[in-house]
């Protein structure tokens, strides 16, 4: 009965902690609008802070499933200290899940030492964008510009399949035909668009079609990356 009743407290007694911890853990967050949880909650919920990180780079169940049992895990570490208090010391699952936490824990705290190291080199990469504007909008004009010539061209020859097949008695419904010669326009719209862009950037090609991709002369943006 002893036993039983410290196990019951313990689950009480942990989930005020749970409580305690996920308010700690994202006091001023807004995790619906791209925030992330506080240091805080690397030391009190670590699968939080991990599943945070793992969230765009692996399967979905993995960050999920980490956060189902970080929202049980006060409750559990309760259940299983009542039980150890009823039978008067630390069991090995109690020493083995505290030294989890420990490693949790470590590990969510690397994780915002990667966090430091993303925000300062998207600190150097804003600050070059603005010190290269022309540059950076060359770089971009003329990564649009090919693309726009593959989808143009693209479309160019699938309409002259579609009418190829329509000579041959082919009926299309929606009419095809409508449809890709919409599309071309659009992406010659946008074309010219792109290319005047260009041209005010001081790209050199003469014509759309003799545009060569041009390297941003502050390279990749910086990826906020899971674990290494």
């Amino acid at each position: 009965m002893k036993r039983a009743t410290a196990i019951i407290l313990g689950v009480v007694a942990g989930a005020i902690v749970e409580i305690a911890a996920l308010i700690l853990s994202f006091a001023g967050t807004n995790l619906f609008h791209g925030g992330h949880p506080n240091v805080i909650v690397n030391a009190l919920l670590p699968g939080i802070g991990i599943a945070d990180r793992l969230s765009s780079s692996t399967l979905p169940f993995v960050p999920i499933s980490l956060m189902i049992a970080s929202l049980a895990q006060f409750p559990i570490y309760g259940a299983l200290l009542g039980r150890d208090y009823g039978n008067g010391r630390l069991s090995k699952l109690t020493l083995a899940v505290m030294l989890l936490h420990g490693v949790g824990a470590s590990l969510a705290f690397y994780g915002v030492e990667l966090d430091k190291e993303w925000r300062a080199a998207s600190a150097q990469y804003a600050a070059c964008t603005r010190a290269n504007t022309s540059g950076e909008n060359l770089a971009l004009s003329s990564h649009r510009i090919t693309q726009l010539l593959v989808s143009r061209d693209q479309s160019k020859r699938e309409l002259e399949k579609v009418k190829t097949q329509k000579r041959d008695g082919a009926i299309f419904q929606p009419d095809l035909e409508e449809f890709l010669v919409r599309e071309i326009a659009n992406w010659e719209k946008e074309l010219d668009q792109q290319w005047e862009s260009y041209k005010k950037a001081g790209g050199p090609a003469n014509s759309p079609e003799e545009v060569k991709l041009l390297d941003s002369p502050c390279g990749a943006p910086p990826k906020r990356s899971s674990f290494p």
